[in-house]
Order: structure tokens, then sequence, then C-alpha cells
């Protein structure tokens, strides 16, 4: 009878090396676990963007009584804080900071849609944005952007923003997520449906004297009553076009200073009702300074007589 012994010994000495090593019990990870959305900062899962302890990287830890914002620890809070007054003298585009804003709301003005004027309340602009609630308050940050030629208005979570015409300054918020209506932009929320800068899509811009509607560039500045053409190069014979606000010229009127031939300073659209000319869609044309202005009343707009004025404007 053969012995089996030796080759059972000789099978169980033997080793297959690419076989899976089985993990010890320590090793072993739940497979239903949630992945970290964050950093893994001394073992816990931390979201540096918001985490007052690791704010911006493990260990970061804000000043007691700030929050956390964009990996930021706040530098100011209130509801009348704005860009311009954390800024101060220079406007630097890429610069950053984060706001508390308080559960006590003092709603303040905003102009601008995603692209926010540096003089508008920065917690009023979040709430509009959709960042915050009125009633909640909460931590935002910002990023300064150059000034643009002008900026939207429009009404969203209840804050009316208001439209403007050109201005030096302005900020963008910085935030994973946007509001409804708006896209991300490398890192600002846009509406890419009025947004001259970014008119139906990222990075395609408008060109000169065009304005965005419904995701597309047409002829023609978005204006207000108080758009002048003094931010305009003085070129006698070149011809701009705008947009005027509807309804009636607003109480107290815009300044106009001139009859037929106006100062560049003067209101674009309050100066076409002055001539009596539509003013939905209207085209001036820039003209030499004067060295006198002749103020009148007419079609309900009165104007203002001055002296020599170093550039024109005619409404054709």
């Amino acid at each position: 009878m053969r012995r089996l012994l030796p080759a059972l010994v000789f099978l169980a000495g033997c080793r297959d090396r690419d076989a899976p090593r089985p993990l010890p019990v320590s090793e072993v990870r739940d497979a239903s676990a949630t992945p970290c959305p964050g950093v893994l900062c001394g073992g816990r899962c931390v979201e540096t963007d918001h985490d007052v302890a690791h704010c911006g990287g493990c260990g970061k830890a804000c000043p007691e009584g700030t929050g956390c914002a964009a990996g930021l620890c706040t530098s100011a809070s209130g509801w009348a804080t704005n860009a311009a007054r954390l800024r101060g003298l220079a406007c630097t585009p890429g610069e950053r900071f984060a706001i508390r804003c308080p559960s006590t709301p003092e709603v303040g003005n905003v102009w601008g849609t995603d692209l926010y004027t540096d003089d508008s309340s920065i917690c009023t602009a979040a709430v509009h944005a959709g960042l915050l609630g009125l009633a909640t308050g909460g931590d935002v940050a910002i990023e300064l952007r150059p000034g643009a030629t002008s900026y939207l208005g429009s009404k969203r979570n209840g804050i009316d923003s208001h439209v403007w015409a050109a201005w030096g300054c302005s900020f963008v918020f910085l935030s994973r997520t946007c509001a409804a209506g708006s896209r991300r932009c490398a890192e600002a929320c846009t509406d890419v449906a009025r947004d001259p800068r970014h008119c139906g899509a990222c990075g395609k811009a408008c060109g000169v004297d065009e304005s965005c509607r419904a995701g597309a560039c047409v002829n023609g500045s978005d204006a207000l009553w108080t758009t002048s053409v003094s931010d305009k190069p003085c070129s006698p014979g070149t011809t701009h076009t705008f947009h005027c606000p509807k309804g009636a010229v607003p109480v107290p009127q815009p300044t106009v200073w001139g009859s037929s031939v106006f100062t560049a300073d003067s209101s674009v659209c309050a100066a076409a009702v002055h001539d009596g000319k539509p003013t939905e869609t209207i085209v001036i044309e820039m003209r030499p300074g004067q060295p006198a202005y002749t103020g009148t009343k007419s079609h309900g707009v009165t104007s203002t007589s001055y002296g020599p004025w170093t550039c024109s404007f005619v409404v054709r």
C-alpha cells in the first residue's frame, strides 16, 4: 500500500505567491462607508472650506468668534460691510475676503447680478445670490474683480438688485454651488443669459456697446437714467447705441445740460426725451466740446445752461 502522507505534506507546504493575501480584520474597510468628501485631518474627515478648526488646511484654526468660508477666516462682520471698505484704496482683482453675516439682518443696497459693485452690501448680495437666508445668516467669501461698464439688476430670493452703469471695482462670490439660473464660470457664478462677459457660454464676451439678451449678444448697451457718455473717448462722429429704461423720466429728473447739443456728462436717455425721440433704443453721436450750452424745457424735461465743456453729443 502506498503511503500518501509525504504528498500531503508537500501540498500543504506549497504557496501560490500570486494569490491575494487575506487582509487582517483591522485592515478590512467597510465597502458601504461614505468616502471622505474633504480632507483627513488627524483621522477625521473635515471640509477645509468651512471648518473653523481647519480653515484652508489641517490645523489652520480661525480666531475665536470668527467663521470660515472658502478656506478663509472671516475678517469682517455685519450687513453694512462692503468690499470698498475691505479693500482700502486699491482695487486688486483676485484679492479675497470672508465675511460673517449675523442672523439679525439689515438689508442694504445691491447693484448687479452675480457680478456686484464693490459698494454693495455683501451680506444682502449673498441672499440675492442664494447663498444665505435672511433669517439664518452665515459666512461667505468674495473675490475682487475689475470694474465693469454696466451691472445687471434682477430680483432673486426676495432681494431687488439694481442696474448701474460703469463702476471702478466689482466682486463675485466664491462658492461650490450657484443659485438657480446661474452657471459657474471659473470660480464665479453668473447668469449666462444676461451677462455680457459670459453671454450664452463661459468666456463668450460681448463687444463694446453690446448687451446680452437671452444668451445672445445684441447691439446696444443697457442704460440707466443716469447713464452718460463721459466715460467714452471724445471722438467726434463716433456713435453709441443705448437701450433706455421703460417708463417716465424719474423725479428728481436726471441732469441734462444743453439743447439739441448736450454736454457729454448729461443723461443720454433724458436728453433723448428732451429731443422728443423714442427711447427704447437710441443712437447718440459724439461731437466736439462747445463754448456754451443753452438750457430749455422740452417734452417735460428741463435742461440747464452751461459754459464751455470739453465734449458733446447729439441724439440721432
